[in-house]
Order: C-alpha cells, then structure tokens, then sequence
C-alpha cells in the first residue's frame, strides 16, 4: 500500500483526547477546527514536550489528491526553518487519519489578537517586519505561501508573530496545480490578479500581506509610514507593487524604531529594523554641558577672587580700581572673555597673577574633549 492508498474501510472512530496517534502523541484537547483539519493541541511522550497535531479531516482523508496536498504542505513547512514560522516536527499520511506534529504556540491567531483590542503603531511596525522576514525566507526557498491571512498568523505569549499552515503553498516554479478556473485562497486576501485567473507570485503574496496589514490598522494610529507601505502592497496592478519582501523591508529599515523587541534574525533575512542610537549624540551633548559648567564655575571664580583680594586689601579707592566681568561660552562654542582694569599697586599685581592663572584654567577646561 502506497501513502495515498487509504481505504474508507480504515477509518478509525473520530479522535478523543487522551488518545495516543503515532505510539507518541497524546491527544489533549482541540486547538482549533476547520472544514479541512482539526488542529489538537497534544504531548509528544518520546521527547517531553507540548505539540499541535493538524489532523485532515474524514472528508479527505479517502480523497488522494487532498492527502498529497497535505503531505506536501508537510515537506514544504518542514524545509524551511525561520523564528517566524511554526515549525514541523513529523507527519504521517499512511495512518487512517493523516496528521501533521508542529511546534506549540502558546498564544492566538491574530484575528483573535485583534478583536482583544486595537494594537499600537509600534506593534504593527514590529508585526510587519516579522512577517515580511518569514514571506522573505518562504520565497527565498522558491515557495509561494498563497494563503497570507490573519488566521494564519499566531502571536505568541511574548506578542511576536509566526506564520502558519503551508496547505495551498507551492513551488514558484512548479506548473499550475488547481483546476482551470478554480481560485484557491482566502477571498479578501486575493489579488486582483488571482480572482482573474493569473497565476500566484511574489506579488500577491505581498497583496495578501499589505489586505492583512490594513486590517491590522482600521482601529489603530498606524503612524506616516505604514498606510503609504500598505498602498504600495495592494497596488491593483502587480508589476507596481515591490519587487519582493526584502525590498520592502529595506523601506522599514529607514523607518522609526520601534519599542517592542523583534524576534532574532535568521541567516536568511534579518528580522530587526536598523536603529539609529542617539546614545553617542548624547554623550557629546552632555560633556558640552558639562565643560560648560565648568568653565562657567571658573568664571565665577576669577570674579569672586578678584573682590575677595580687594575686601582683604581694605576699602581705597585705589584698590577698588579693579573690575573683573566674566562672559560664559555659549553652548555652540563661544569664548570666555575675562576683562580687568590694572593698578600698579603690589596688591594689584598679585590679583593680576591670580587671574591669569585662573583665566589660564578656563582656556583648558574649554579646550578638554
């Protein structure tokens, strides 16, 4: 019996929790269910760890073409490895009930995500950088996703998001798989040219994201960047929108950094928004100010030295011939003017010889780096 050769006749009982599928997994509850698979959240007993078992559902588990379509989905999740996709673990298309084991997300959909509440600028900056580097490294690997919705994408219990279920992806190069006339997809996520009957590219790939995006900002303040990025997406003719995700992501780069944290980088793309740090134009600012301070505090001092020299001489008017008046830097980069009027007497003198050491200081403290 080959994979795809299952009988009517070995169908099994519909699955319970608490039952063990493959001699490892233990089914614990139901994650989720469609009119094609039920997804289980389950525990896999040889390694010790939560799973998510996608099982296909009866009505397709005897039809062949649908169990290849899942094997195939399985083949092609599990090749491409990225922090922004569920990973698969194992599958199998020879039992009764074909299943396919992905890693656990603890979290929800981002429909579910978003009906919690409207997100902030910041997160979707962030959501869109995810998953523009998961479509990145999808395509990179020469596979169309061909079903980018909300539904499809779990955020985790740390707010990042990963892309799921590869059920109608396909090989970029592959010849077309669907029926003529037959449109596959999410219908609010279709490109224009998918519901005339072109095929699946790069480019309707990002429509769908650029649909799911405006999703994502109908209650929100998505700032100046993201509704001009999400035209671009869903521009109704394809050669006019971005060549590909790493273009696009170049865009984000420039962009406002964000607040919440991104996933790590794979080698493929990176995830993380180029950030300009303002941590060296501070520190050059505060040691301005802080020379500033300085020199100022030493101007005071000339000021203050040159008065207590003339109380400590007595009151003659020969020895209040001296002034003293202190000019501070201004911040761009000015200069200290230190001014004073001489007399000849002895008590002078030393005034003038204390002044041109502290006027001597000011010039250092100004010139220090």
């Amino acid at each position: 019996m080959t994979d795809l050769q299952i009988g009517r006749d070995q169908l099994q009982q519909p699955l319970r929790a608490g039952e063990l599928i493959g001699s490892r997994y233990r089914l614990e509850g139901i994650a989720g269910a469609g009119g094609m698979a039920t997804v289980w959240r389950a525990y896999d007993e040889r390694l010790q760890r939560p799973v998510a078992i996608k099982v296909i559902s009866d009505a397709l588990a005897t039809n062949p073409a649908a169990v290849a379509r899942f094997a195939r989905e399985a083949r092609t999740h599990a090749r491409i490895q990225h922090p922004n996709l569920v990973q698969v673990y194992d599958y199998s298309v020879t039992a009764a009930q074909p299943y396919l084991v992905m890693e656990y997300i603890n979290g929800c959909t981002l429909s579910e995500h978003m009906d919690r509440g409207g997100l902030s600028a910041a997160t979707i900056h962030a959501l869109a950088v995810e998953l523009l580097s998961a479509i990145a490294c999808v395509h990179d690997h020469g596979v169309l996703h061909r079903d980018i919705k909300s539904g499809n994408v779990l955020v985790d219990k740390d707010g990042h998001a990963r892309l799921t279920d590869f059920g109608l992806a396909r090989l970029e190069d592959s010849t077309q798989i669907t029926r003529t006339n037959e449109v596959v997809g999410t219908l609010r996520f279709l490109a224009p040219e998918l519901i005339e009957g072109q095929p699946a590219s790069r480019q309707s790939d990002l429509y769908a994201l650029g649909i799911l995006l405006r999703t994502t900002t109908e209650r929100a303040d998505a700032g100046p960047l993201l509704p001009k990025l999400i035209r671009s997406l869903t521009e109704p003719d394809p050669s006019a929108r971005p060549r590909d995700a790493h273009a696009v992501l170049a865009a984000l780069r420039h962009s406002a950094p964000t607040k919440r944290r991104i996933a790590p980088s794979s080698s493929d793309e990176p995830t993380r928004p180029l950030r300009i740090s303002n941590r060296r134009r501070y520190s050059s600012g505060h040691q301005l100010r802080n020379r500033t301070a300085a020199v100022s505090a030493l101007l005071v001092a000339v000021a203050g030295t040159a008065f207590a020299v003339i109380d400590a001489g007595g009151g003659s008017p020969a020895h209040r011939n001296l002034s003293a008046t202190a000019k501070a830097p201004a911040r761009s980069g000015g200069t200290a003017a230190v001014t004073y009027a001489k007399s000849t007497s002895k008590t002078q003198l030393t005034i003038d010889h204390q002044l041109a050491q502290l006027a001597a200081g000011v010039r250092r403290a100004a010139k220090q780096p």
